[in-house]
């Protein structure tokens, strides 16, 4: 997995790290099994929302899934 997403920082590294650390994203290409992944994330994470970036060719199925409150 590849990210450089990142929270706002406060120039505190202890505060930054344990934002940091509730940031999740995975890139996952939509599969039958879509449905299973994020019902499967939703059992640990808060909140999973899935995204496809403009920046992606339409006839791609690359989406991904961003995830917060691990």
């Amino acid at each position: 997995m590849v990210c450089d997403g990142a929270p706002d920082v406060t120039g505190v590294h202890d505060i930054d790290e344990f934002v940091q650390l509730g940031l999740f994203m995975a890139k996952i290409f939509q599969s039958k099994d879509y449905e299973f992944l994020t019902a499967q994330l939703s059992l640990f994470i808060a909140e999973v929302t899935c995204a496809k970036p403009q920046s992606s060719r339409a006839s791609s199925n690359e989406h991904f899934e961003m995830c917060r409150g691990l």
